[in-house]
């Protein structure tokens, strides 16, 4: 078989190689009716362009990584996954790393796609004082983070406002006349965990609710320790009405928690979670929880990295976005129907 060249698309086409080039790596300094005519002999031969010889002109390897701790929650599932598809519609290719939450792990995949020359990596999830990514930011190589963000002024993040975000769903428990809300936190090194846990306290200060002290539990952003730290508020001597858990995951292993020692939601007790994953929507949960626009914060992460990368001039200074939560009210909310 014959290997068609950018020579031949030129030639066929009635344009010179520069144009094609031009065409391929998707720069818009190209007419329409130019263009549509030279994709289309691109589609009639079927020409594969030369990645490797395109790399070596451009300098570029159209790749980026993206890092992710756990690819098993719906959460950064959901989010790779639109990373992906807006990646691809840019022309990169994407290489997904999972860590499972290990940071040695997550060291090794940074040197193996450095290795790889990849053009950026995207973090899914970072500590705020993670030392081998803040070197990134001295050697100004392009990244960015979504969900979580580094503690570094000079640093690129895509996030929530996550302070507010657990404000709202505070202020929705209370206007149900909740006085008594617990909270199951996730790790403070992430700047989710921290932020959420401040929104909280900062929260029960504001509205004046019951600041008992075993009403914050440690649920380590786990479904197993969520369910630990719901037993442990149910058998306390004084069990809150209502529970915000810091994610989704945590709230819906709490709900089972509190289903299976006899109690209804959201007639005992009302549940909020956090994240607002597909699994949350599902008509046999149906939770309340606190969307953080997921996809948009997916979307912009990988957008605006590339553009970085292109070297875009309004996008050589810092990307740092901060996205508006809103409530999604579902069915595991209600008024206090408990006399205490």
């Amino acid at each position: 078989m014959i290997k068609i060249t950018i020579v031949d698309i030129a030639n066929i086409a009635g344009v010179s190689k520069s144009t094609v080039s031009r065409v391929i790596n998707k720069n818009k300094h190209v007419k329409k009716e130019t263009r549509d005519r030279i994709l289309k002999v691109i589609k009639e031969f079927g020409y594969i362009p030369d990645n490797i010889a395109r790399s070596l002109i451009t300098k570029k390897t159209f790749t980026i990584g993206l890092i992710i701790p756990d690819i098993v929650n719906p959460f950064y599932s959901e989010t790779s996954k639109i990373i992906e598809e807006t990646l691809r519609k840019l022309g990169y290719s994407l290489i997904i790393c999972n860590t499972n939450n290990q940071s040695d792990l997550q060291n090794k995949y940074m040197d193996i796609l450095l290795q790889r020359q990849v053009d950026g990596i995207i973090f899914g999830s970072v500590k705020t004082n993670d030392k081998n990514i803040k070197k990134f930011v001295e050697q100004g190589f392009p990244f960015i983070t979504y969900h979580r963000h580094l503690t570094n002024k000079n640093s690129n993040f895509v996030i929530s406002d996550d302070i507010e975000g657990i404000k709202i769903a505070v202020k929705h428990l209370v206007d149900l006349g909740h006085k008594d809300i617990a909270y199951i936190s996730g790790p403070t090194s992430f700047s989710t965990g921290f932020n959420r846990l401040k929104g909280f306290i900062e929260s029960r200060n504001s509205f004046k609710i019951n600041n008992d002290g075993s009403f914050i539990q440690d649920g380590g952003f786990s479904e197993k320790k969520s369910w630990l730290a719901t037993k442990k508020l149910l058998n306390s001597t004084n069990p809150p009405t209502a529970i915000i858990a810091a994610n989704d995951l945590m709230a819906i292993s709490a709900l089972d928690c509190i289903l299976q020692h006899g109690f209804s939601v959201p007639k005992d007790i009302s549940l909020i979670g956090y994240d607002n994953i597909n699994l949350a929507s599902h008509a046999r949960i149906q939770l309340t929880t606190i969307s953080i626009a997921k996809k948009k914060m997916a979307n912009l992460a990988a957008e605006l990295l590339v553009k970085k990368i292109m070297g875009k001039k309004e996008e050589s200074k810092k990307i740092q976005i901060k996205l508006t939560p809103k409530l999604i009210l579902r069915k595991t909310t209600d008024k206090v129907n408990r006399i205490k």
